[in-house]
């Protein structure tokens, strides 16, 4: 037994020196710094790249063997550019083990290393030449293996630089430095790790992230189960690309991934986001939490829980604004299923509750239409909240409003349905105050997106909701620039041809403008610059309206067609809410065809163009009495009217101090924005009226001629043949004025009135003289004289 412990004693003795005397002859002997030219040939005859090894080279011994390598640097003398720059780098094996036939790291060394890599203004990059001489046919070939066990990875001051040519941008990743110990590919080891990320363009623009990490981390190579515990990850952002400073603070209780089965997971990660806004009275702070499960494999993923919770500042709010977030999310990617079976948010005192299911094959499938096949599902609801207590805590003034109580109560709900050609909100419900709007409402005609809405409102008073009287005249404009200014461009036209819409509206009960419409129907759909209002029509003032419409914006200047249908419309409260006065009552119809071009008042009042029919009947001028204005203007005559009445003014005066209108008809040509009435006609119960006449619309001014014939009660027994003539009136002037003196005597007229009474009046006085000539002279006459003087005077009757 001494024996064979001698011959082992011999042989580890043997092995000793003869190791002692290859690495005295290693050190001492061998000088690496001898083959640095025969390095650089090699490189350059492989790669043809330039490799220079300034600094030196030199040995590292027992217990691992190793070498250290001072500056070196690999070039494209071709493109002129630095591949790779090194200023310091070791590595070192284990020695025994490498006796055994493998290699075992046992720490790693790098300093001040730099890879530069540009991708130039054509598409080629500075990397190609060397990539594709590196190319070999045995690179498939299996590596010989290494047991990874390295008891200290030191990496420091290194970088890497990405150069964009054909973007102007560069990139960066510097500073890089990573320390790891007792790095083993079973059990955990500690990694910390510092970099920064860097971008600037050719503009100046640029941003850069500071960041830093630690981690316990397990490798498991065999098994293909890397676990990573205790995960840290800190970031600064800055840089003038973002509007203020931001940090981040990313922290992972586990992450576990099976590469092999290809299953991922990460448990309690929480990212914490802090935006420094110095505008801000503090930075708006947010949390995110998350646990991630996916299984690539199956094309299953899933967020579970996702909690989000931000606090929002700002000078303009009244208090910090809390946000929150708290749902979840499954997707199964190669099916094509996407779930979110939980959703609530809430906004200060908003609270949203909602679910959603979207399935989408083309996923699996590859189809190009990625929406093909798609089906949505879900449901959302919000609770009663009201709009002026979140307004005012977002900063928001609320609107100061005719009734103060308006805007106090808001809910929402509503079933999401849809496919590849729509998803809509079915069975909504909208809940303003004491009004509620229900329907459906969304998209349809995906992908182009047509706004469809088909919805019912049962009641509402709309002047609640605007400004009070007062405050409507307060913001009136000062002078008629600033008018003309805010009354260019009524129409936005560059919106109206974007428009891409199918709209249904019907109220019950709507008041506006205190007029209260019931049965109120809407139909509007765009499309290419074309809106067409097919449907515009309820009941108002006791009578119904219709008003379809046309606003074509393809050309150079908006075209509306209009065509108002009015069905005996009460026009006393109408009246009344436009003059702020009892003045009028009665009943009207119209019908018009009208067209005008332009975007302002004055362009449609100058081409206001088109026919109308006006009916009035039942109708009342108050206050104003025609036929007493007719005999206040008759007593300029003063010889003229007792003459036809054989009455004085005050006889004929009625103590009435209105005018009853039976019946009203006019005939009406807009051109150029001139009204034209070529024929009217009125029934003022004793009174007939003719006329016509233009109204300019630009200028206001009027010009009618009527004609009047008053009922023979009013000229007597004795003159009722009066009752034939037709006198003439004349309104001409501007509305701008006295309404009273706008409508007189048509004094021409009269004139010819006077002569026609008087020749008419001459003619009874001939008649009635005529005949007693005839009889004085046939008193002694014989018969055929008699004859004879009677066909002389026979003559004055033809």
């Amino acid at each position: 037994m001494k024996r064979v412990l001698k011959w082992i004693a011999g042989i580890v003795a043997l092995l000793v020196v003869s190791v002692s005397a290859l690495a005295a002859y290693v050190v001492f002997v061998l000088d690496p710094n001898d083959y640095k030219q025969a390095l650089t040939d090699v490189v350059k005859q492989k790669t043809d790249m330039d490799l220079a090894l300034t600094g030196d080279l030199a040995w590292k011994l027992y217990p691992s063997i190793g070498i250290s390598l001072g500056e070196t640097s690999l070039k494209d003398a071709t493109l002129d550019e630095t591949l790779v720059a090194v200023k310091q780098a070791s590595v070192s094996v284990e020695l025994l083990p490498l006796l055994k036939g493998t290699a075992s790291v046992d720490a790693v060394e790098l300093d001040g290393a730099s890879v530069r890599f540009v991708q130039y203004a054509d598409g080629k990059t500075s990397w190609d030449t060397l990539l594709a001489k590196l190319k070999s046919p045995e690179e498939d070939k299996p590596s010989q293996q290494v047991a990874f066990n390295v008891d200290s990875l030191n990496i420091s001051n290194t970088q890497l630089t990405l150069v964009d040519k054909a973007a102007g941008v560069t990139r960066k990743v510097d500073k890089i430095a990573v320390q790891a110990s007792d790095i083993d590919p079973t059990n955990a080891f500690p990694l910390s790790a510092s970099f920064n990320i860097s971008q600037v363009d050719d503009a100046g623009k640029n941003f850069l992230a500071e960041n830093s990490l630690k981690a316990l981390i397990t490798l498991n190579l065999d098994a293909q189960k890397p676990h990573i515990e205790d995960l840290t990850l800190n970031s600064a952002l800055s840089g003038n690309m973002l509007p203020a400073p931001i940090t981040l603070t990313l922290n992972a209780q586990t992450i576990d991934a099976d590469l092999a089965a290809q299953q991922h997971a990460v448990a309690g990660l929480n990212l914490d986001v802090t935006y420094a806004d110095p505008s801000r009275p503090a930075p708006i702070s947010a949390n995110i939490s998350a646990d991630i499960k996916a299984d690539v494999a199956k094309g299953e993923a899933s967020i579970s829980p996702l909690r989000v919770t931000t606090t929002v500042t700002d000078k303009a709010l009244a208090k910090p604004m809390a946000v929150a977030l708290d749902t979840a999310v499954t997707a199964n990617w190669k099916v094509g299923d996407i779930s979110v079976p939980k959703l609530v948010a809430t906004l200060d005192k908003i609270r949203l509750e909602a679910n959603a299911r979207v399935q989408l094959p083309a996923l699996a499938s590859g189809a190009e239409n990625i929406m093909a096949g798609m089906k949505v599902s879900g449901k959302l609801s919000t609770n009663a909240f009201n709009p002026r207590d979140v307004m005012a805590n977002l900063g928001i003034t609320p609107p100061v409003t005719k009734d103060p109580k308006a805007l106090s109560s808001v809910s929402l709900s509503a079933n999401l349905t849809g496919d590849e050609r729509a998803v809509l909100a079915k069975n909504l419900r909208i809940a303003l105050d004491g009004s509620t709007i229900s329907g459906e409402a969304g998209v349809r005609e995906l992908p182009k997106a047509r706004i469809y809405a088909r919805l019912n409102l049962d009641k509402l008073n709309a002047d609640n909701y605007l400004p009070p009287e007062s405050a409507a005249t307060a913001k009136a404009p000062a002078d008629k620039s600033e008018t003309k200014q805010q009354v260019e461009a009524l129409l936005p036209v560059e919106l109206l041809r974007e428009q891409n819409l199918d709209i249904g509206f019907k109220a019950g009960a709507l008041t506006i403008m205190s007029y209260p419409i019931t049965q109120l129907s809407l139909q509007a759909a765009a499309r290419d610059g074309l809106v067409n209002v097919s449907e515009f029509r309820g009941q108002v003032a006791d009578g119904s309206f219709s008003v379809p419409a046309t606003i074509d914006v393809r050309g150079k200047q908006p075209v509306i067609t209009l065509k108002p249908t009015l069905n005996k419309i009460d026009l006393g409260p109408i009246a009344q809410k436009a003059l702020n006065q009892d003045v009028f009552a009665g009943r009207m119809n119209f019908n018009g065809d009208v067209t005008v071009r332009g975007n302002d008042v004055d362009s449609w009042i100058a081409s206001a163009k088109g026919p109308n029919t006006l009916r009035l009947n039942d109708g009342q001028i108050k206050g104003v009495n025609v036929r007493d204005a007719l005999f206040n203007a008759l007593g300029q005559y003063q010889a003229l009217l007792p003459a036809l009445t054989g009455r004085d003014i005050d006889s004929l005066k009625s103590k009435i101090g209105n005018t009853d209108i039976v019946s009203l008809l006019g005939e009406i040509t807009l051109d150029q924005g001139v009204v034209r009435n070529e024929s009217m006609k009125a029934d003022l119960k004793d009174i007939q009226v003719g006329g016509s006449g233009t109204f300019n619309l630009q200028s206001n001014d009027v010009d009618y001629r009527f004609q009047l014939k008053l009922d023979k009660k009013y000229w007597g027994e004795k003159y009722a043949k009066m009752a034939d003539y037709a006198i003439p009136v004349r309104c001409n002037g501007n509305l701008a004025g006295s309404l009273a003196t706008l409508c007189g005597l048509d004094k021409s007229g009269m004139q010819s009135l006077v002569g026609q009474v008087a020749k008419a009046r001459l003619s009874e006085e001939v008649e009635k003289q005529k005949g007693k000539l005839e009889e004085k002279l046939t008193e002694k006459l014989a018969p055929a004289q008699k004859e004879a003087v009677k066909q002389i005077f026979d003559l004055f009757k033809r």
